[in-house]
């Protein structure tokens, strides 16, 4: 559902997946609009060999780099879409900032701290203790991964943190589920080169 959101405000290529993962985002992207042109981009190699079993047949091409060390040229992609990534980059304004140099549009979908602290009280027994039981259950083999996004909620600053690094952008739209623990970004970076 969250990824649909995503996807259904891509209208243009090429497009970026930033922390591709498994490829959930591109799969889903492809079934709505099948045919454009994506670029995966995946630090971890475990990742990098599941992309390319996946996508085989695919004409999306697959690059190992990081957030903060974007290999590309500035506005190089019509869309960036990173979803549930953010939160591990190593250095979050870094990151940020080259989301803005490399892609016109910006959409970013995660779990985040959010600002109230009755809430992130609330995530956090979610994460600690019901998600563990589901993920047990439905995907025991991922289940060390699931444990790890609690603590990488914690390290992240604030969601108004997080929306003051896109101050100099034009924020297009931003929607929260679940009092913010969710969220989906949309951001037109501004070309302060002009």
């Amino acid at each position: 559902m969250l990824r649909k959101e995503l996807i259904k405000i891509i209208n243009k290529e090429p497009i970026i997946d930033v922390g591709s993962g498994t490829g959930a985002l591109v799969e889903e992207l492809n079934k709505l609009r099948p045919g454009m042109y994506i670029v995966m981009l995946e630090p971890i190699e475990g990742y990098i060999r599941i992309l390319k079993n996946k996508f085989r047949s695919y004409n999306f091409e697959i690059v190992r780099a990081f957030a903060e060390y974007l290999p590309f040229r500035q506005a190089s992609f019509e869309f960036l879409m990173s979803g549930f990534m953010l939160r591990d980059s190593m250095d979050l304004k870094s990151a940020i900032k080259n989301f803005k140099n490399i892609s016109k549009n910006i959409l970013i979908l995660d779990f985040w701290k959010p600002d109230n602290c009755i809430v992130l009280f609330l995530e956090l027994l979610y994460m600690y203790t019901f998600m563990p039981l589901l993920v047990a259950i439905h995907d025991p083999k991922n289940l060390k991964y699931y444990l790890t996004i609690p603590k990488t909620v914690l390290r992240v600053p604030k969601f108004k943190y997080l929306i003051k690094i896109f101050e100099k952008s034009e924020i297009q739209s931003v929607k929260k589920w679940f009092g913010g623990i969710f969220f989906l970004l949309y951001v037109k970076p501004i070309d302060l080169s002009k």
